[in-house]
């Protein structure tokens, strides 16, 4: 599992899902907007169509590109990721 904290004490838990169909993170964040009691729930996985167009980029890159991206809109950045 690895967790996240932004500048406003917002905190993510990103856990790795492996299934049949592929990987994805299944993310949960907590915010005092929120009442930090019932998270936002994230599930973020990536598409053919981005192996296609990113096939420089491994299929974990690409991955972890996408969890990025989808926590940037709640006012995370790649630094505040940890392991």
């Amino acid at each position: 599992m690895q967790t996240a904290t932004n500048s406003l004490g917002d905190l993510a838990t990103i856990d790795t899902v492996t299934t049949a169909g592929g990987t994805f993170y299944s993310v949960k964040i907590y915010t005092e907007e929120a009442g930090g009691d019932e998270p936002y729930r994230l599930q973020i996985s990536h598409a053919d169509a981005d192996k296609k167009t990113r096939a420089d980029l491994s299929d974990n890159e690409i991955l972890q590109k996408h969890l990025a991206t989808s926590l940037a809109r709640y006012g995370f950045t790649a630094k505040d990721l940890k392991q």
